[in-house]
């Protein structure tokens, strides 16, 4: 069981790398609010949420209403922030732009 959260954790985190690097992500709780709601400054394709962010529940409710998949990333905020070689801990990462990863077939929308 280990071993598949690993390779999960490891596939999610190659695929938010190239997300960064060929697509377009925002980072933070409220501008992911603020995508999600409003659908700006354009829909979300998919948001990454890390096990231990403040506002799980409500970005997971807020996900399911306006249909947005989305992705439990199984670590905490720091190491999510650590995957975008940012100094400061990361809850959520919305993807605007896919770009070439392959986020989308990672995520699943929970019902």
């Amino acid at each position: 069981m280990a071993l598949d959260v690993r390779a999960l954790r490891g596939e999610i985190e190659r695929q938010i790398r190239v997300a960064k690097n060929t697509g377009k992500i925002i980072m933070g709780i409220r501008s992911a609010l603020r995508a999600i709601k409003r659908g700006k400054p354009a829909e979300p394709k998919v948001i990454i949420i890390a096990e231990n962010a403040p506002e799980l529940e409500r970005l997971k409710y807020y996900a399911k209403v306006f249909n947005i998949p989305y992705i439990i990333y199984p670590g905490t905020s720091i190491e999510l922030g650590e995957v975008l070689d940012r100094p400061h801990p990361v809850s959520v990462i919305t993807v605007i732009d896919l770009g070439s990863s392959e986020l989308l077939r990672l995520a699943k929308r929970e019902e």
